[in-house]
């Protein structure tokens, strides 16, 4: 039902609206709907695969040392994409903070922004210590912010400056192989980077994993109405377009809108 009335929406409004939808199914109610909700996951599907390939034995690179496990938690309630921030914590100082889903465009972030950033920051400072004694001083951290004071850690990620963490979808709206970018990440000073206005419609278009595309911004292409049942006359130019394959990879409402890793 909160669907309803979706397409009247601008194209930002509907990329929101459609991101917080996916984010309110990410749960299960029974084993099997758990099950179906991973499975669902090319991302998952490929990683299970790789520890499938694995050794069997308990050296490096073996399936043990892979520590494959199915973790559960409670559900609480789906996160606003508005609420979501990542973190670009380099030798444990956090000097680059983005909003999570970048594309998309919250304008309620230019009046909350100072509040968030000390909000954050303030919890960073206090988990940073245990972070750095996990080996974790450079690191990718989610955060949500649910009101002032009210942070919760989504997860943390490993950040190793070469390889993983570098791709631009991993940096928000930083870029790592960026020189200004880079140096803010590494020596400051703090930034908080959201946007401060919509795509354009070609932009989310263009971005968008071509299946959800057809679901956001559905093809205006209808059939003529004196075309006989059989067929006949038709050309290229009534045809509707073709959808292309492919999948891509990572958080789904992410996916919806951008780049995705």
């Amino acid at each position: 039902h909160g669907a309803q009335g979706g397409l009247s929406l601008g194209h930002n409004e509907r990329c929101v609206l459609f991101s917080a939808l996916v984010q309110a199914n990410f749960f299960a109610n029974s084993g099997r709907e758990a099950a179906e909700l991973l499975a669902s996951s090319e991302r998952i599907r490929e990683d299970c695969l790789h520890a499938l390939e694995a050794d069997e034995d308990v050296g490096p690179g073996g399936y043990e040392a892979l520590g494959v496990h199915v973790v559960l938690r409670r559900w609480d309630a789906a996160i606003p994409p508005g609420n979501e921030f990542r973190g670009i914590c380099w030798q444990g100082q956090q000097n680059a903070l983005s909003q999570y889903y970048h594309p998309l465009f919250f304008p309620e972030l230019e009046r909350q922004k100072e509040e968030i950033q000390r909000d954050i920051q303030s919890v960073y400072t206090a988990v940073q210590p245990k972070l750095s004694e996990a080996g974790l001083a450079s690191c990718l951290i989610d955060w949500a912010w649910l009101g002032p004071q009210k942070v919760r850690v989504i997860e943390v990620n490993p950040f190793d400056g070469v390889g993983l963490g570098t791709m631009h979808a991993s940096t928000c709206l930083f870029k790592w192989d960026d020189p200004v970018d880079h140096r803010i990440i590494t020596q400051g000073p703090f930034e908080f980077r959201h946007r401060t206005e919509s795509l354009s419609a070609y932009d989310f278009k263009t971005r968008m994993n071509p299946e959800w595309r057809n679901i956001v911004f559905p093809p205006q292409w209808k059939p003529p109405a004196n075309r006989s049942s059989k067929g006949e006359g038709k050309s290229k130019a009534d045809l509707p377009p073709f959808p292309t394959k492919g999948k891509s990879k990572g958080t789904p409402a992410v996916e919806a809108a951008a780049d995705v890793t």
